[in-house]
């Protein structure tokens, strides 16, 4: 196997530390492959698999790049394509808010497809204690996909749609808006100020309807956050 790129995440508990690397045999195909930096971590590894079959049974509006896991690795096969989250970069850097716009109402379609459910999500027991009490129901995606955002999401020269990457879920159903308020926090980011002078946060959180949760939601970015980086 030939390293084509790595990429170590150790900052984080150490449950939850991994290095990822895209890896190509003698054929030509690629795989990419995430392995624990310590036994702490072969839980989490273990834990990626059962969330990519778990999403590969659980909907059918992604396709899944096939998978394995052994006792020290997950593979899986390596999605040629775009993300979304490049195509919505794009958009910005071309100072196009049409478009810009128009992306993330597509992306918020892909996830409105997930099946899903109304209830107070805190019902279950893992968000209980990832985010705390929640006083509220919400649409969500019976699939606890948080992470579910456009760099996770490969468009195909055929323009297919493939989920890539399912290292974090939440045990229990996750609300559609909070998984649309973490896609538009990290194009607020990643945007700058090419992004702000096109749409305010504000327009863009009012525009996708998630506006009045913007303190709650950033309330349990912050506790999921501090999770995986401190509480483990």
């Amino acid at each position: 196997m030939k390293t084509l790129y790595v990429k170590y995440s150790s900052a984080r508990n150490d449950r939850f530390n991994i290095v990822t690397s895209i890896l190509r045999d003698d054929n030509g195909r690629q795989i990419v492959r995430k392995e624990a930096i310590s036994k702490e971590g072969l839980p989490h590894i273990a834990q990626i698999y059962n969330n990519a079959c778990a999403l590969a049974d659980g909907q059918k509006i992604l396709s899944l790049p096939s998978c394995s896991l052994d006792s020290e690795h997950f593979d899986s096969e390596y999605v040629p394509g775009t993300t979304l989250d490049k195509e919505i970069r794009s958009a910005i850097a071309h100072k196009d808010r049409k478009q810009f716009l128009e992306m993330f109402d597509s992306y918020k379609k892909i996830l409105l497809s997930f099946p899903s459910v109304t209830c107070n999500p805190s019902q279950s027991p893992d968000f209980l204690a990832k985010f705390g009490m929640c006083d509220q129901s919400f649409l969500c995606m019976k699939l606890g996909c948080v992470d579910m955002i456009p760099e996770n999401i490969v468009r195909a020269e055929d323009q297919s749609l493939w989920a890539i990457d399912p290292e974090w879920f939440v045990d229990g159903p996750i609300p559609v808006d909070f998984v649309l308020f973490r896609a538009a926090s990290i194009s607020i980011l990643h945007g700058g100020e090419t992004l702000a002078s096109l749409i305010s946060e504000e327009e863009l959180l009012s525009h996708l309807g998630i506006l009045e949760n913007r303190s709650l939601f950033r309330k349990w970015e912050d506790l999921y956050t501090t999770s995986i980086y401190e509480g483990g």
